[in-house]
């Protein structure tokens, strides 16, 4: 619904928009906002996904943010925050739930490529 890299500020800003603070059209400015207007009045988040394919990249405090100043508050605004990846990290810590992600060190096909190449360096 907004550039993912605002959705903390989408999060921290839908306050203001709903006392008047700041109008809808400023705010979906400022979070990049991508769906359908309409869908602004009903917007409430309360849940966080965060992890995929690539759980390395999802380490949102350290690698996806402008500040993590927003990112923590914004955090504890969500009822549900569920993440995914093969360790603990800054962002897992608010996680209530943290799902296990194939992790690469871990993976059989990296172990084989090892082999492959253990015979040529000795």
């Amino acid at each position: 619904m907004c550039r993912s890299h605002y959705w903390a500020q989408a999060v921290l800003l839908l306050d203001k928009v709903r006392s008047g603070e700041l109008s809808e059209q400023d705010y979906m400015r400022m979070v990049g906002w991508k769906a359908d207007p309409s869908l602004l009045k009903d917007f409430n988040p309360k849940m966080l996904f965060w992890g995929g394919f690539s759980p390395h990249a999802s380490d949102h405090l350290v690698t996806s943010c402008d500040s993590s100043n927003y990112q923590v508050p914004a955090m504890k605004k969500m009822e549900f925050i569920v993440t995914m990846h093969s360790m603990i990290t800054p962002t897992a810590k608010y996680a209530d739930i943290i799902l296990p992600a194939r992790d690469w060190m871990w993976e059989e096909a990296n172990i084989v490529q090892v082999e492959k190449y253990q015979g040529r360096l000795e």
